[in-house]
């Protein structure tokens, strides 16, 4: 066993004082980086409130090109599409709300890019939203739905559409058209 090395009371305190100043350093650093962090995200635009790109004007709107994404603000509220409305116009004639999906859960039969988009432009709109399948083809772990639930299914077609039966959006075809004319279709954009 080896012994422990005796301390003066002189060296107690020299080390008490350096581990107080070792850790008065870290916090000031601490504060200092969240700050400079914090604007620096403000001044490159790293918030949602500033669009920067391309200005594309369509139907009296101004779309601003993302990198391959179209951003529209509607009064401070920003909305990501896949393309322009003339693109999606013809595949969904019903119609949606915001109310359809206010403060309800959503599902979702497929995590793909178009649902991650359409999660995306809902966000604060639905409760929550949870991966489940169309009544009984389930093939993984996952709670069947039904129209009774607000669902989006998608499937496999060759036409690209959008039907609505209850409260469930069926997306035919190319699911980011289908997504696109939803939200378009929701906002009134023609």
């Amino acid at each position: 066993m080896a012994m422990k090395k005796i301390e003066s009371e002189k060296d107690r305190e020299k080390k008490k004082q350096r581990n107080q100043t070792i850790i008065v350093i870290f916090m000031a650093s601490l504060l200092l980086l969240s700050t400079a962090g914090y604007f620096a995200a403000e001044l490159f635009g790293n918030n949602q409130n500033q669009i920067l790109g391309d200005r594309i004007k369509y139907g009296g709107l101004t779309y601003y090109d993302q990198g391959g994404f179209y951003a529209l603000d509607l009064e401070g509220a920003i909305f990501y599409f896949f393309d322009l409305p003339n693109s999606s116009r013809d595949i969904y004639q019903n119609t949606s709300t915001f109310d359809d999906f206010y403060g309800k859960p959503l599902y979702i039969t497929e995590e793909n890019s178009a649902s991650s988009h359409f999660l995306f432009n809902l966000d604060g709109i639905y409760s929550r939203y949870q991966k489940a399948c169309y009544e009984e083809e389930c093939e993984e772990d996952i709670p069947p739905k039904n129209c009774s639930d607000n669902l989006i299914v998608f499937r496999e077609s060759e036409e690209d559409r959008v039907e609505r039966v209850d409260n469930c959006l069926f997306i035919y075809g190319n699911s980011e058209k289908g997504i696109d004319a939803i939200t378009y279709n929701m906002l009134g954009i023609k």
